[in-house]
């Protein structure tokens, strides 16, 4: 086994140093000083760096077979998650642990590799994509670079391919995506010039990818502090030529920067700007990603609901549209308008609206209908359906009583439910004399 030499040491950071994390490591740990099993990756890289840690993934020498052995021995669930490529996933309290075998590469596609185990810790480093991938640690806070790159890269905000750009590519056509959400997420000045010159070269091989491997990063890089910056540089490098080859990324940094200022984060009103809100580039790029039906039907609502803002009356009321579409839509309809019309406007008061104002509740039902003397029958459905579409229309002010007195009004002009004009023209009188003195007076 092949002895690494500490290039630092950090103080554990807590989970490090949880009870669940020392069991995994105690059940494989080997039976010398040297390590058999140590953190890897995105875990030691985010700690080192102070930022949050998802997934704890880890690196060991022994093959899977071993791991699940010893997982086993030691009480602890193992599930093989990816076996044929040295992965097994140990799940204790509720925390999964992706341990995977050091390995090296035999034969890779551009998509799929074929690899042998290997217990040779920098062979293993050799064959990451980026070096700040590389980054092993022990529990103590102990860290290994085993490359010697990998620290400098991660303090200077730098994101390398291991070795050559070219090559690292070429085994997984998809580390092109991953370039550009690390150097959005890590990057601190230019980008890398060799990494971004092999990515434009590899520009043109990414049609084969899995729609679901793009939207993976394309969201990831969406979900970004900065995602126009990213994709902005993509778009001139040509790997955003076959995505969405009229990208421009005005709208989507303003979007960007209200969210942050009003902390309003949305996702789908992120794609909305990416495309600008034009339902044809929106559907195109619905036929090379994959979005979630709710996605979708959130998208849908805000387009249908930013129309609708557009075209109101300057500082009226936005009671209608809540009641229509629902708080968590207009906030972002909100936040979009100003940002496709360069317009902050009245946003900090209609968001504090949108925030404070509870959505609307059309105050009478069916059974109201029927109670005032209506017998049951699609007339009640069309009495309060056009009883709401007025309610509506006066911005959801009328109160339950005057709505109440709308329906007796009705029927009393249509006694024998047989009068459809009555019916069709609900509140008549209302309307002819301004509403009633309470509706007059909101």
């Amino acid at each position: 086994m092949e002895v690494l030499t500490p290039a630092l040491k950090i103080d554990p950071p807590a989970w490090m140093s949880a009870p669940e994390t020392a069991a995994v490591f105690a059940a494989l740990q080997g039976d010398g000083a040297i390590p058999a099993v140590l953190c890897v990756g995105g875990c030691v890289r985010n700690a080192l760096l102070g930022r949050a840690v998802e997934d704890l993934d880890l690196a060991t020498v022994f093959p899977p077979d071993e791991v699940i052995r010893r997982l086993g021995a030691a009480g602890l669930r193992a599930v093989p998650t990816g076996i044929e490529h040295g992965t097994v996933t140990a799940v204790i309290g509720g925390k999964g642990f992706e341990i995977t075998t050091l390995r090296r590469d035999v034969h890779a596609d551009g998509r799929h590799a074929v690899v042998e185990f290997t217990t040779d810790w920098r062979e293993d480093a050799r064959r990451r994509d980026f070096s700040m991938n590389t980054l092993l640690a022990g529990l103590d806070g102990v860290i290994y670079d085993p490359l010697g790159c990998a620290l400098a890269d991660v303090r200077a905000g730098r994101v390398a391919f291991v070795g050559n750009p070219d090559c690292r590519i070429a085994e997984d056509r998809l580390r092109v995506l991953r370039f550009f959400r690390f150097y959005g997420a890590y990057g601190d000045g230019p980008p890398d010039p060799e990494a971004l010159a092999a990515c434009a070269r590899a520009a043109g091989t990414l049609g084969n990818l899995s729609r679901e491997r793009v939207t993976s990063e394309i969201l990831k890089i969406l979900s970004g502090d900065d995602p126009a910056r990213t994709l902005g540089l993509m778009f001139e490098c040509g790997v955003m030529a076959d995505l969405l080859p009229e990208y421009r990324g005005d709208v989507l940094r303003r979007l960007c920067a209200l969210q942050k200022t009003y902390d309003a984060f949305c996702l789908e009103t992120r794609v909305l700007a990416l495309v600008e809100m034009d339902q044809g580039r929106l559907t195109s790029l619905e036929n090379k990603m994959i979005f979630s039906n709710k996605s979708k039907e959130f998208c849908r609502a805000i387009l249908m609901a930013i129309e609708e803002f557009s075209c109101r009356k300057l500082n009226s009321p936005l009671n209608s549209l809540l009641y229509k579409h629902g708080n968590g839509v207009m906030e972002q309809v909100i936040l979009l308008d100003a940002a496709c019309n360069r317009a902050s406007g009245a946003v900090a008061e209609n968001l504090m609206f949108v925030r404070r104002t509870a959505r609307p509740v059309f105050p009478v039902s069916g059974k109201d209908v029927m109670a005032a003397g209506l017998a049951s029958g699609p007339q009640v459905g069309d009495v309060l359906r056009e009883l709401e579409s007025w309610w509506v229309d006066q911005d959801c002010a009328p109160d339950r009583a005057a709505l109440l007195a709308c329906i007796r009004e009705r029927l009393e002009k249509a006694p024998c439910s047989g009068d459809s004009e009555a019916v069709k023209s609900p509140c008549a009188k209302s309307r002819a004399s301004g509403g009633t003195e309470k509706e007059r007076r909101t």
